[in-house]
């Protein structure tokens, strides 16, 4: 499910189909709030859900983190498998330095992981959890800002994230005007908003939504979350039933996501290295 058919739901469930008191931006803003719950329910349980790797080399012993790094999970040395060990912090420095000289490690400075060791330069291999962008769309009576072949502008009255690579490897599906019903990825963006797609042209006529990385299996609760939290405001004027049976499909929803995580853990309930043993 894509952003635009998520703006789409919440709007239909709290019975706005048109922006009376919640624009596009208020409305995304809430379904962003509820992804970001279930990118961290992720990121916090077993299984590796958001892992992905990248061999960088070190300057001045400095590992800078990839731009779409949350948190590291583990490095080794490329070449060799050595594993490197991370030290809590910087207060260890100098003691790890003179009782052990064969054990590589790192501690956290602001910039990144800083080597243990004076003018680190090897390559390393560096597993982490990766950053799940914010959900972006045209809204629903808005348009793509510009469009050309293999380029969309993301609209900026909806708030893009302005960042270089934050929606890299995300993809985007076209809902309708130039471009309709393509799904691609975008394969580079820059801080003027503007994104490099795999596929496809687009226009100033160009209806989109970017599709979340996490499981399809959660994108309901992304939905009902953002529902309740859209209906809890000062004003609110809908049935107090129907508030507390949208409530109730929120937990119910809450509550499949947590067991499908849990169920879907490497070695849980008999299953290993996905299906290979069951």
């Amino acid at each position: 499910m894509n952003a635009f058919f998520m703006l789409e739901m919440v709007r239909e469930n709290i019975g706005e189909e048109t922006a009376s008191h919640w624009t596009d931006l208020n409305i995304l803003r809430r379904i962003n709030a509820s992804q970001r719950k279930v990118a961290q329910m992720l990121s916090m349980a077993q299984g590796g859900w958001l892992i992905e790797s990248a061999d960088i080399t070190p300057v001045a012993s400095l590992i800078t983190y990839p731009s779409n790094c949350s948190k590291i999970a583990y490095i080794e040395v490329k070449e060799t498998g050595r594993v490197v060990h991370f030290l809590p912090s910087i207060k260890g420095r100098s003691i790890s330095r003179n009782l052990n000289d064969t054990c590589l490690e790192v501690y956290p400075v602001m910039d990144g992981l800083m080597v243990n060791e004076d003018d680190y330069t090897t390559e390393l291999t560096i597993w982490y959890q990766r950053r799940i962008p914010d959900l972006h769309t045209s809204g629903i009576s808005d348009y793509a800002d510009a469009g050309a072949a293999t380029s969309l502008t993301l609209t900026t009255a909806l708030n893009p994230v302005m960042r270089v690579d934050y929606y890299n490897d995300a993809e985007i599906e076209i809902i309708s005007g130039t471009g309709s019903a393509i799904r691609t990825s975008i394969t580079d963006y820059t801080a003027a908003g503007v994104c490099t797609t795999a596929a496809g042209t687009f226009s100033t006529d160009t209806v989109y939504g970017t599709i979340p990385m996490i499981p399809e299996e959660m994108h309901s609760y992304i939905v009902w979350d953002a529902t309740v939290s859209s209906l809890m405001r000062p004003g609110a004027t809908m049935d107090e039933k129907v508030i507390s049976y949208y409530i109730q499909e929120a937990r119910n929803a809450r509550k499949i996501v947590e067991e499908w995580i849990e169920s879907r853990n490497v070695g849980a309930d008999g299953v290993m290295f996905g299906d290979l043993i069951t």
